[in-house]
């Protein structure tokens, strides 16, 4: 079985990002976003193309801390 570190390290771009936050129970997927580091994350969603493309793959929750990580305004779902 592989560690939440391990698996966030596999986190190459949103797709990655989006079907592992789908795989994950929220309370799970909570712990992998919270082992991504601010640059990992921007250069995972490196322009709003990116962060528009992975919305509809996300939880409020997760929209809510990523914006917030990222210092991103954003619309409620």
């Amino acid at each position: 079985m592989l560690g939440l570190d391990r698996v966030a390290g596999l986190i190459h771009d949103w797709r990655d990002l989006a079907y592992l936050m789908r795989a994950l129970p929220s309370y799970l997927s909570a712990s992998v976003l919270g082992r991504l580091q601010k640059e990992q994350l921007e250069r995972i969603l490196h322009n709003e193309r990116g962060w528009q493309a992975l919305l509809p793959f996300l939880e409020t929750q997760e929209v809510d801390y990523l914006a917030k990580v990222l210092e991103i305004k954003h619309h409620a779902k």
